[in-house]
Order: structure tokens, then C-alpha cells, then sequence
């Protein structure tokens, strides 16, 4: 019987380290992965300066606190930067209604967000969820974006960070600080409640650097701030009107 006992305490014993053994290996290939899909992305030559930036004025007139972005493709997937050009070729087949630019002065994003979330809209810019207010209203506004494209950016965003909205036809943009981050899952849709203050919240896949579809979402919460404009930026805006 002690024979028997220790063979299976053996076998056990054996049995963990393989399983650990193929554990480790599996972290170490997606790891590797991630290494790759990175390098890549480091590897990818710079689009000619035509290509990487790119500005189309807007179908409708604008004051002059609306421009459409310049849109810079360097850190992005080679397969979202030809997704983007492509929505460029026949851009009012498919055009969503443009609802504001969503600015994040730190990480230098300015990216237009559309209405709706379909393939060509999230291709084109970021898009306003289904369900939630339009960004600066009352409420909170759900805006989803490509982790390999326009959100790349988010990886690097912190509390605190302001984030502007500029609505077309308004007298001067919305301002908000980053709240919170998190990482969730995807059914976790409690993120996109409603609030009572006016507050953005921006989703996109996560881990960024993932090969094939991401298994989470990562999540900005903003909240209204305009009272935290630096006097010195709120002189500036109001003297340009």
C-alpha cells in the first residue's frame, strides 16, 4: 500500500510540473506574440507625408472651432491605416453624422467622432455608442474606437488628463478630466450607464498589442470640468471668439 501511495504522489507530482511546464509555455507564446505584433508595428515604414497626414475639411459649414483633424497613421496597424484610406475614397457613401472632435492634448489625439459604431464609421473615426447621450450633454456619452487605430493612444493616458469636446456650432469646446481607467470584460456594459453629470466614456479592445480579437476593454472615464480651464487657456478661446 505505502508503494502504491508514493507512486501516486509521483504521478501527482509529475503530472503539476507538466501541467506547469505547459502553462509557462503558453504565457511564453502569447508573450512572444505580443513581442512580435509590436515589433511590427516599430517595424512599419512612415507613410509619405501626403498619406500620413490627411485633412478633409467638413460637408457642412462650421464656425471656426470645427476643423477636422490631421490624422497621424504612425502607430497604427497596417491594416487599419488601409482601412482608413479606404473610407476616404467614397467618403459620403457610407458618412454617419459628425457629432464632435474629441481632443486629448497628451497623448496628441484629435480624432472626429461620428454617430453609430458600424465597420465604416470606426474605420473612419470613433463612434458614439447606441443608447448614450452625444458628447458634452448631460449624461454619459459611450464613444468606441479601434485599439490599433485612433485609440492606440489610449494606453498612455493618465488620471487627470483633459480631454476637450468640440461640438460643431458651439461657442467654445467642453472640458473634462480622465477620472478613472479600467480594465473589463466585454458584457461588463455597466460602464455605459447613464450619469447625472455630463461624463464621456471611452472604450476600445484590450490588451492593445494582442494578436487576433482582444478578450477585454479598456475604459476612460471622463467627467465635466470646464471649471478647471487655466485662465490663461479660457482668455485665449474667448478672445477667438
Amino acid at each position: 500500500m505505502l508503494r502504491i501511495l508514493r507512486w501516486l504522489e509521483s504521478a501527482l507530482l509529475l503530472g503539476g510540473g507538466v501541467l506547469l511546464a505547459l502553462w509557462a509555455l503558453a504565457a511564453l507564446h502569447q508573450h512572444l506574440l505580443a513581442a512580435w505584433d509590436r515589433a511590427a508595428f516599430e517595424r512599419l515604414p512612415a507613410p509619405p507625408p501626403a498619406a500620413l497626414h490627411v485633412s478633409h475639411e467638413p460637408r457642412e459649414r462650421a464656425p471656426d472651432t470645427w476643423r477636422e483633424p490631421m490624422v497621424d497613421t504612425t502607430r497604427w496597424s497596417a491594416g487599419r491605416i488601409a482601412k482608413y484610406f479606404a473610407t476616404l475614397e467614397a467618403p459620403d457613401a457610407f458618412a454617419a453624422e459628425r457629432l464632435a472632435l474629441l481632443e486629448i492634448p497628451a497623448i496628441d489625439l484629435s480624432v472626429v467622432v461620428l454617430d453609430g459604431t458600424d465597420e465604416w464609421t470606426l474605420n473612419r473615426g470613433v463612434g458614439r455608442i447606441a443608447g448614450t447621450v452625444r458628447p458634452g450633454r448631460a449624461g454619459n456619452a459611450g464613444i468606441a474606437g479601434h485599439r490599433d487605430g485612433f485609440f492606440r493612444g489610449l494606453e498612455h493616458v493618465r488620471e487627470g488628463d483633459l480631454v476637450r469636446i468640440v461640438r460643431p456650432g458651439a461657442a467654445r469646446p467642453r472640458l473634462f478630466r480622465i477620472a478613472w481607467l479600467r480594465v473589463v470584460q466585454p458584457d461588463e456594459v455597466w460602464v455605459l450607464d447613464d450619469t447625472e453629470e455630463a461624463s464621456l466614456t471611452l472604450v476600445t479592445c484590450h490588451p492593445f498589442y494582442w494578436v487576433g480579437n482582444a478578450p477585454e476593454r479598456y475604459i476612460v472615464r471622463a467627467v465635466a470640468a470646464d471649471a478647471d480651464e487655466p485662465a490663461s487657456e479660457r482668455a485665449g478661446r474667448d478672445a477667438r471668439g
